[in-house]
């Protein structure tokens, strides 16, 4: 009896056994596999982005999940292109296999940085003159004596002959700065979303600051800021700012 036992559960063994199989070459175990890899870039226009990752192997498709109450979308290629999105936030991707599905990928988000800061004129403040920020979303204020100033402005901040005051880009910056940022500026509500299109006239060297006006910074990274003068005085002023991760991507708020 034992001995009929013993060879039964031998053979259930080898039938469960043997109804395992490698449905994907990148997983043993077999079933769908979950994307790596993930990235988001920039359309050539800064109005939308496309999200990518690595192929997997016997994909049938895949489900890519964007910004906007959660909204999905179906592709057989490696990449998801999503223009002009009306909403920040994150995007992700799964498998699809054999009708299964995969666990979702990691993250990558459009969702901005924010902050605030302080600038005066470099020849009467004592704040220092100089801005700029980093690819991971830090905005640090700078003197323009610092020996890093001159590869680390993005901004700096110089009084004009007419008693106001003015932001200007790190293409002129003081000490021979060499980051090439540039800068518009705009008291219209209605850019107060989007950053504005880089040439043709926009971007300038300089801008004049006045309280409750906009600025969008194309910084030496290629990402956009947008700032908002919140308070103004003879020498120095203070702003909020919002920085977007994405190089080359023009949604900020």
């Amino acid at each position: 009896m034992k001995k009929i036992l013993m060879l039964v559960l031998a053979l259930v063994a080898l039938i469960a056994f043997g109804c395992t199989k490698d449905d994907s070459p990148t997983n043993p175990g077999g079933g769908a596999v979950t994307p790596i890899n993930v990235s988001l870039s920039a359309t050539n226009d800064g109005y939308g982005v496309i999200f990518g990752w690595n192929a997997v192997t016997n994909a049938d498709s895949y489900e890519v999940e964007f910004p906007g109450n959660k909204g999905t979308a179906f592709v057989t290629t490696t990449s998801y292109t999503h223009n002009d999105p009306t909403e920040l936030g994150s995007y992700r991707v799964r498998t699809i296999y054999q009708g299964a599905t995969s666990n979702w990928s990691s993250t990558k988000s459009t969702a901005v940085y924010t902050g605030s800061g302080q600038i005066g004129d470099w020849t009467n403040s004592s704040i220092p003159s100089c801005y700029y920020w980093t690819t991971t979303g830090t905005g640090t204020s700078i003197s323009r004596l610092d020996p890093n100033a001159a590869t680390l402005t993005d901004i700096y901040c110089h009084h004009d002959n007419n008693n106001d005051l003015q932001v200007v880009s790190a293409q002129t910056a003081p000490l021979n700065g060499i980051r090439q940022s540039s800068i518009a500026y705009t008291t219209d509500p209605s850019y107060s979303y989007r950053a504005l299109p880089s040439g043709g006239g926009y971007y300038l060297a300089y801008q004049e600051a006045s309280m409750n006006g906009y600025f969008w910074v194309n910084n030496g990274d290629g990402r956009y800021v947008r700032l908002k003068i919140t308070s103004l005085n003879q020498w120095d002023y203070t702003f909020s700012w919002r920085y977007q991760p994405v190089q080359g991507f023009r949604y900020t708020y």
